[in-house]
């Protein structure tokens, strides 16, 4: 076959490897491959750590978001104080803030009348009664909620 040249000395010659040997050489080799398995996932693992070039970038993207949200919070801190400070509305007068109360109900009033329309209109619409058609569209009314109008201020003209 390969070497059909060589005699039967030069074949006996040749120190072919016992079958102890052949054994020891492949558990030797399984725990080479065994290693270099070890050491690829090892690698891997190193490989997905960020460099710190990477790092670096992160750091500087958080330290921009934490400046930010530090100066929206002392933005809304400074909103707080200041509506504290101010609780009527920047209405000194109290004629003119009872006229803007009394503005705003009525406006709450007609918006109150206009869906309670709307509601008797549907259940007459659907042959259902009031109740059940506020039960399912879900509504939320503000007798359900506890909100009461506020009265209405006599404001006597001058």
């Amino acid at each position: 076959w390969a070497n059909q040249t060589s005699s039967a000395k030069q074949v006996q010659a040749l120190e072919l490897p016992s079958q102890e040997e052949m054994v020891a050489v492949k558990e030797e080799y399984a725990s080479y491959r065994a290693k270099h398995s070890l050491y690829s996932r090892e690698l891997q693992l190193v490989e997905q750590e960020p460099s710190n070039e990477q790092l670096d970038k992160q750091l500087l993207e958080m330290e921009r978001a934490v400046s930010m949200a530090k100066t929206t919070l002392q933005e809304t801190e400074d909103r707080i104080a200041a509506s504290k400070q101010d609780t009527t509305c920047g209405i000194q007068n109290p004629l003119i803030l009872k006229k803007r109360i009394n503005h705003m109900r009525g406006e709450w009033k007609d918006r109150k009348t206009k869906c309670r329309d709307f509601v008797d209109q549907l259940a007459d619409g659907l042959g259902k009664p009031i109740k059940a058609v506020v039960k399912l569209l879900e509504l939320e009314t503000d007798e359900m909620e506890g909100v009461t109008m506020p009265p209405k201020y006599d404001i006597g003209k001058k």
